[in-house]
């Protein structure tokens, strides 16, 4: 790989030799074998990508602690917070497409192409600005969407890459290099939510937050509450302690629970809570 500041200082890394990262006074200094490398911001490049030796072998990076193996774009190194911070630089339409870890690859084809069509236009539509406590676009955890770079895209399980599928989910909604599927509502991209498990319908977008927007429906889910497809949250219960309900009401204890009070998806609009003294306590 090689390492350059904003002054294009490049200096060539021999492969498998790791990297370490520190922040020295208000600059990044980068330290490999016994040489060291510091700037505002360190620009991180390898082998096999856009930014470094395009036909060369095709090189991976890791970053510890991350959530991800990178394989495209390059990683620039700034400081956020008082510490160091890693941002992989990707191009939207395939090289961050490809790493979206939010779907089983062995689904079938069409959930693959709604997954990757609502992963586009969330993306697309965080490009505005860059959030300030991480100098980027997008999370890469599911703050945003889960990024897992070269782990999905090359996802295998014995003799199948199944990685492959959902590449071909991507391809298959994109058109040339450059355009892609998303979703709109009156000719405006449309924030598309999403989530594992909804007890069996979404909920209006009014319910969970504020504004009432015409896309954000509540709608059916069967899926979600059959234990074939679901088995993990088809159905599920919790445990609380009574200090830790007690704690939540303002309470010395609680003798009964009401949650009868529900939004029109069937999530719980007010929670009553009735303490041994006999005066309900609601949220």
């Amino acid at each position: 790989m090689r390492l350059w500041t904003s002054a294009t200082d490049a200096r060539l890394v021999p492969a498998v030799t790791p990297g370490t990262f520190a922040v020295v006074g208000t600059l990044v200094q980068a330290t490999y074998g016994t040489a060291t490398l510091t700037g505002a911001t360190l620009y991180v490049e390898w082998d096999g990508t856009r930014y470094d030796n395009p036909t060369g072998p095709a090189a991976l990076t890791t970053v510890a602690g991350s959530g991800g193996v990178y394989r495209h774009g390059r990683l620039e190194m700034g400081i956020a917070g008082g510490l160091v911070n890693a941002v992989n630089v990707l191009r939207l339409h395939d090289e961050y497409l490809y790493g979206i870890g939010e779907m089983p690859s062995s689904w079938a084809p069409a959930a693959l192409d709604a997954q990757a069509i609502i992963a586009r236009g969330y993306a697309v539509a965080n490009l505005g600005s860059r959030k300030s406590d991480c100098a980027c676009n997008v999370y890469d955890s599911v703050k945003s969407q889960h990024f897992t770079g070269w782990s999905k895209e090359n996802e295998t399980v014995g003799a199948t890459n199944y990685g492959l599928r959902w590449k071909a989910a991507v391809d298959r909604t994109s058109f040339g290099t450059t355009q892609g599927n998303v979703v709109k509502y009156l000719g405006a991209l449309a924030t598309t939510y999403y989530y594992s498990s909804s007890g069996g319908r979404t909920q209006n977008s009014e319910d969970v937050w504020v504004a009432t927007v015409p896309y954000l429906r509540s709608v059916t889910d069967p899926w979600s509450i059959n234990p074939t497809n679901n088995p993990t949250y088809a159905s599920w219960t919790r445990t609380v302690t009574q200090a830790a309900m007690a704690s939540a009401f303002g309470l010395t204890d609680v003798v009964s629970l009401d949650l009868g009070s529900r939004t029109a998806g069937g999530g719980v609009r007010s929670a009553v809570a009735t303490p041994s003294s006999g005066l309900p306590v609601t949220i």
